[in-house]
């Protein structure tokens, strides 16, 4: 489904309830408004400039009609209920008024303040020769990083061809950089040789594992790869043709099924704070409900769906080749952000990428390309776990599309039945009847497997004029009969 990102002002508030389904609803919606007011008028303009006796104010009731030739007047009463469709729009805007334009406060009693971290190894400095991050890199960066809680690797930081290895290396970042500092968490990137119950065309998957203290206590492996693009490719020289692979993480890789999981972080109180002052025994440490996912996964509207309730904070490493491919991204996982309600804490690893936090009044990148940074953000104190409307299991994708359809076709009814009500009450009956006629008929006609007779159509073309004519005043309805051979000849007689 094609939804836009970016640029949606006040109506972002609309992605926690309906999600995309909303935002497309609203630009659906205004494409249709700005037709009626600009388009529709500048080709009747253009048409009545061509032919001096272009009816403006008249439409034909063909098909419906054997006689397309004879037009009956517009109902000029539904301007108003496009006005008033109009309102509604801008209506939609007005909870955005109370929406809170900054992040919250950090230090505060209703917030907890949380320091969070993205480890870029510098790598490619004048003074040193260009090459990928290593092992040594990201564990000298996160040494320096004091400061932070929680840092973050980015996807495919690291690289493993068998699960003793990647065991290893893990317990080499237990021993350098988890021992001496109790609490703190590192988030690592990785690729690894999937399991023989993996191994059906690859042999690979791509990874995430959130590690502290001596233990892994959270991991989820990417469910949506890049998709690979074979080209048709000629060798100038020899005339050889073959097919070259681009972006070929799909051709190599094996996606995940597995939906992401909670870990219930437990945060303890920041120096300078006693422990009773910031949460109550025996741990004396506030729970920061934290999931993950990776990189491309944020492109589904579906990717947080299935948790059972709001995660605070979405770790996000990510690796992408461009950086218009990463501000693509980027914006993917703010759509996301405002679908939950959470932070997310975005790491790119890739060339000229773009890092930072989203969500919670966060809209920004903070750092582009190579260079670590951290970033402390206020969570809202008591974290609510209540999943927003649109996460819920109430609602979802199928609910949204639903409730979009049932505003979208309920409403135009009800606003087209209270312009009917507006007009004479017998020209709503008329057109009730030539409805319920025409159903009938149809209906009719399938029954008995052959067209309406003619005199069935007759009697419902006069109806149709009828019921146009009800739609008059006094001496338009006049001007109408004078014009009319047959009404002159029976007021002759």
């Amino acid at each position: 489904m094609w939804s836009p990102v970016t640029g949606l002002g006040p109506y972002t508030w609309i992605s926690s309830y309906l999600g995309p389904w909303g935002i497309d609803f609203v630009v659906a919606s205004w494409s249709v408004v700005l037709t009626e007011a600009i388009a529709i008028p500048l080709s009747q303009h253009a048409l009545s400039m061509q032919d001096p006796d272009y009816p403006r104010n008249v439409e034909r009731v063909a098909p419906y009609d054997d006689n397309p030739d004879e037009p009956t007047t517009r109902d000029h009463s539904t301007l108003w209920y496009k006005s008033a469709f109009t309102l509604f729009l801008l209506t939609l805007t007005m909870p955005s008024l109370w929406t809170p334009l900054v992040p919250n406060p950090t230090y505060i009693t209703t917030t907890t303040p949380f320091s969070l971290g993205c480890v870029l190894p510098q790598t490619h400095l004048p003074h040193r020769t260009p090459h990928s991050p290593t092992l040594d890199d990201y564990i000298t960066e996160t040494k320096k990083m004091t400061n932070a809680k929680l840092v973050l690797w980015p996807e495919s930081a690291l690289k493993f061809d068998n699960e003793e290895q990647r065991n290893k290396t893990f317990e080499t970042i237990f021993t350098e950089v988890l021992k001496n500092r109790k609490g703190f968490h590192v988030g690592v990137g990785f690729e690894e040789r999937a399991p023989e119950s993996w191994n059906k065309r690859a042999s690979k998957r791509n990874g995430f594992a959130l590690l502290v203290d001596d233990q892994v206590v959270l991991q989820y492996y990417k469910r949506h790869l890049v998709p690979s693009k074979e080209i048709p490719h000629l060798e100038m020289a020899g005339s050889k043709a073959y097919i070259d692979t681009l972006v070929a993480e799909s051709f190599s890789m094996i996606p995940s099924d597995e939906e992401p999981a909670l870990y219930e972080l437990p945060l303890g109180p920041p120096s300078g704070t006693r422990r009773s002052d910031w949460a109550a025994r025996p741990n004396y440490t506030r729970p920061i409900p934290i999931t993950s996912s990776i990189c491309l996964d944020f492109a589904s509207q579906s990717a947080f769906l299935s948790l059972d309730s709001r995660p605070a904070l979405i770790l996000a490493p990510a690796r992408t080749w461009h950086p218009s491919v990463g501000l693509a991204m980027w914006n993917h996982a703010r759509q996301r952000a405002h679908e939950t309600g959470s932070t997310i804490l975005w790491c790119d690893g890739g060339e000229g990428g773009l890092s930072g936090v989203i969500g919670g009044g966060f809209e920004e990148p903070l750092q582009f390309g190579e260079g670590s940074w951290i970033k402390t953000v206020g969570l809202t104190h008591p974290f609510s776990e209540r999943k927003t409307a649109f996460t819920s299991r109430w609602v979802g994708n199928f609910g949204a599309f639903i409730i979009v359809w049932i505003v979208a076709g309920g409403g135009g009814f009800a606003i087209q039945a209270a312009a009917a009500v507006s007009r004479d009450r017998r020209s709503l009956f008329a057109w009730n009847v030539v409805k319920a006629r025409r159903v009938a008929h149809g209906l009719a006609g399938l029954l008995r497997g052959n067209q309406p007779s003619d005199v069935e159509r007759g009697e419902e073309r006069r109806l149709i004029r009828e019921a146009a004519l009800l739609d008059l005043d006094d001496e338009e309805q006049e001007q109408h009969h004078q014009q009319t051979p047959m009404y002159g000849a029976a007021q002759h007689a």
